[in-house]
């Protein structure tokens, strides 16, 4: 059995879930107007293609496959991966991040160009913004 987790009627709320496990997470051409918070979870493909977060997104103790970003981001509050691990494809060509864009303790099993992606002047409003931190 498929579980995805469509996230499309639920883009005015907040939106906590936590210790599932789910094959994908669909959240496409949305506007999240509250809190999205992920935590304790496997994701098979987590797809955010053209997504905004004004409030922000958690996602924190996870593991997710593949991860679609591109063109995503412009959020007014922070947009933060923590102790997650990323075992596919992880693209967020074209996102851009008008707050803090904080990956902190994450692990990326594949190669990828997130770095390159969310760099200033093309990823981030200000250099600033832009926070990679480790143990």
């Amino acid at each position: 059995m498929t579980t995805t987790l469509n996230l499309d009627p639920l883009a005015e709320d907040l939106i906590s879930i936590e210790n599932r496990v789910l094959d994908s997470v669909l959240g496409v051409c949305l506007i999240f107007k509250e809190p999205v918070v992920f935590r304790n979870m496997v994701i098979g493909q987590a797809n955010f293609y053209e997504s905004f977060f004004k409030k922000g997104l958690l996602v924190s103790n996870c593991v997710i496959g593949n991860v679609i970003f591109e063109s995503a981001g412009h959020n007014d509050e922070p947009i933060v991966f923590e102790n997650t691990v990323f075992t596919g494809d992880v693209n967020f060509f074209d996102a851009y991040f008008t707050s803090d864009i904080v990956i902190r303790n994450c692990l990326f099993v594949k190669p990828n160009s997130i770095l390159e992606d969310i760099a200033y002047p093309y990823g981030v409003e200000k250099k600033e913004y832009l926070k990679i931190e480790s143990k």
